[in-house]
């Protein structure tokens, strides 16, 4: 009786385990800097491994889509593109009432964009669109552009604005002790 409690405690136990060990992982979209431009959607395309599944009910929008933008019709569709043969997975949002000109746009802002969890592998962002309601898109012609991509997280960034070049603290110790043998040697004369 004891063995078989013990065997019934170690089975629940190892059940357990297992069941936390396997955990989806977070992916974040997020936008920095937009502000000057009046993008009216978003859509951006992940190649992914063959082993990419996703919980659509674990789909989150972020604080940069206002709430009167709409889901993609294909939010969240994994598809083999036809041209490349890959596989490729879909997540997108627009402002429809403005682009039907039944409202004023509400336009983008920066901020997280959009995140879900996944099991898998994303190998690489496919495709981006930002549009604005002139269905021009600032992705990838100098304006906004990729400025970091990694297993969590996708971020978008304003390339026209200038980032401040950080003078390293090496140029200060360096300076500094070229100053300090300055004035041993004026000392020592």
């Amino acid at each position: 009786m004891v063995k078989k409690t013990l065997f019934i405690t170690f089975t629940i136990l190892c059940a357990i385990g297992f069941s936390l060990t396997v955990n989806a992982t977070t992916f974040d979209i997020s936008i920095e800097d937009v502000e000057s431009y009046d993008l009216s959607g978003f859509t951006v395309w992940f190649e992914v491994g063959d082993d990419f599944t996703v919980d659509e009910n674990l789909f989150s929008t972020g604080s940069a889509i206002p709430d009167a933008w709409i889901a993609d019709t294909n939010l969240g569709d994994i598809v083999i593109d036809e041209e490349s043969g890959s596989t490729v997975f879909k997540i997108g949002y627009c402002d429809l009432y403005a682009a039907l000109e039944t409202q004023d746009l509400s336009p983008m802002s920066s901020g997280s964009l959009f995140s879900f969890e996944y099991d898998g592998t994303i190998i690489d962002y496919f495709q981006i669109k930002l549009p604005d309601l002139n269905n021009t898109d600032y992705y990838g012609n100098g304006t906004i552009e990729v400025g970091a991509f990694d297993e969590n997280s996708l971020v978008l960034t304003n390339a026209s604005t200038p980032t401040p070049t950080p003078i390293p603290s090496a140029i200060f110790l360096l300076g500094g002790g070229l100053f300090g043998m300055l004035g041993i040697r004026k000392k020592i004369k």
